[in-house]
């Protein structure tokens, strides 16, 4: 028996017992099921992808969101220095601040003001992601 009639298998015995459970409303009700299954024929292949999934809470997958976020704080709401850190060269002179004059949604924007990137980049950038060369 493969393993694609047993999920079948398990499937019909499973709804017809809640049918039968939930036909039978008093105990006086006398009912018989009798279910035949036929181990012979082969049912349509399963798609491996399309039952199941495994998940544990590491990191933050499942707290910070699976799919969607990999960025933690991607609309800028909390202080430069919790979650995005400045970078650029140990000479240069800018800043990375929340300005509520260029917010586009919400009530701020982040903002990132050089004044002298001394010879480098400046920026914001965020650790811990999970990146893939050339993907």
């Amino acid at each position: 028996m493969n393993h694609t009639c047993l999920i079948r298998c398990a499937s019909a015995v499973l709804v017809l017992s809640l049918w039968v459970g939930t036909a039978s409303n008093s105990p006086a009700d006398d009912l018989q099921t009798t279910v035949e299954v036929d181990v012979s024929q082969a049912g349509p292949a399963i798609n491996p992808f399309v039952y199941g999934q495994f998940i544990e809470h590491m990191g933050r997958c499942i707290r910070d969101g699976i799919w969607a976020e990999m960025l933690q704080d991607r609309k800028f709401l909390l202080e430069p220095g919790k979650t995005w850190q400045k970078t650029g060269p140990e000479a240069a002179d800018f800043e990375a601040v929340h300005d509520t004059a260029g917010a586009f949604c919400g009530g701020h924007c982040m903002a990132v003001w050089v004044r002298d990137a001394a010879g480098g980049d400046c920026g914001i950038c965020q650790g811990s992601l999970g990146l893939v060369k050339d993907r």
